[in-house]
């Protein structure tokens, strides 16, 4: 049972079933396993017993939920909504914003028009990008609370869409609204490291 090779799925289904020194592996392998989150969560959920919730720990991204979702996941929870709005780095229905980008200095539309958190109800990308450069600790709750927001609106559109049978038009619509707007990626280590920020303009 090793990483390099994946020559068994055991390896993959750590939370499901106990094996001597699994766990301590997994966390050796798991940097390579996390692009393949996909093939652990369609491997896992059918382990799981059926009639219950199915819980997975530690996801993650909006696209990586809603992937999540189409092979049978219930349940989730993660860091990255808060721990990416502390570091400016904010979820919204076109994509992800970097919100110390100097495109955002006067721009004075709402964070995600499509949202209805606090934050975008009153206060615009150039407040909300002036708040994070000068370092202000109601920057990083004002992101906060639309992350937060943003995570709960997306898993009641996707009940709304399960319910209505028209899940999998949800999952292609959104996943391409991600792709085209998005200002950077999800770095692999902490949230502020390698994101796509541009030159500042300002201090």
């Amino acid at each position: 049972m090793t990483c390099s090779g994946r020559e068994t799925p055991n390896l993959r289904a750590t939370q499901v079933e106990i094996y001597e020194g699994l766990r301590a592996e997994s966390q050796n392998c798991w940097p390579s396993l996390r692009h393949d989150l996909g093939a652990l969560a369609d491997l896992a959920a059918p382990l799981l017993p059926a009639g219950q919730a199915r819980y997975l720990m530690g996801v993650g991204t909006p696209e990586d939920i809603v992937e999540c979702v189409g092979l049978g996941i219930d349940l989730f929870d993660c860091v990255m909504p808060t721990r990416c709005a502390r570091n400016g780095l904010l979820f919204t229905n076109r994509g992800k914003v970097v919100i110390k980008n100097a495109r955002y200095r006067n721009d004075q539309a709402p964070l995600d028009e499509a949202c209805d958190c606090y934050t975008c109800r009153n206060f615009s990308r150039a407040y909300l990008r002036h708040l994070f450069i000068a370092r202000e600790i109601l920057a990083l709750m004002l992101n906060t609370i639309h992350n937060v927001r943003f995570y709960l609106a997306l898993m009641e559109r996707i009940r709304t869409a399960i319910a209505g049978g028209a899940f999998e038009d949800f999952r292609q619509s959104f996943g391409q609204k991600q792709r085209d707007g998005d200002d950077g990626s999800i770095p692999e280590g902490r949230a502020d490291e390698n994101m796509n920020t541009e030159e500042e303009d300002e201090t």
